[in-house]
């Protein structure tokens, strides 16, 4: 049996195939998440941070990543609507905060990624009417 790695994983879903005599296996490679404190994710910030939604564009692929958060912290929701709401950029330009939507109002997983290297620092959970005490 051959043994085919997924690279990139998209939010609908992966299916086995069997092509004839050989047999195809789809394994995603370990993803290695990296949950950041308070403190670590406040050290991605520098004023002004800038909401970059309407201009950003993609410098990593973060949906593998996205994926692996969503299964191994949010397990039997429903998270197939969960999709990039916002991006930010702070203001040296050294990191990007995509902002993911969730089913509770005002609350997100963001992903930090580090723009010199076009990559995933982390993600953080980040809810905030608990954090500014908003009501609605």
């Amino acid at each position: 049996m051959q043994h085919l790695f997924l690279a990139t994983c998209n939010r609908s879903g992966m299916r086995l195939a069997n092509w004839g005599a050989v047999d195809i296996t789809l394994e995603v490679m370990a993803i290695q998440l990296r949950p950041l404190t308070e403190e670590q994710f406040l050290e991605t910030f520098s004023s002004p941070m800038r909401d970059v939604t309407s201009s950003a564009e993609e410098v990593v692929d973060i949906w593998e990543y996205v994926e692996a958060v969503l299964a191994e912290d949010f397990q039997g929701r429903d998270t197939r609507e969960w999709n990039a709401a916002y991006v930010y950029s702070d203001g040296a330009n050294a990191w990007q905060h995509v902002l993911i939507g969730t089913d509770v109002p005002d609350a997100f997983i963001v992903v930090v990624v580090e723009m010199a290297t076009n990559s995933i620092l982390g993600h953080h959970f980040l809810n905030l009417r608990q954090k500014y005490g908003l009501t609605q």
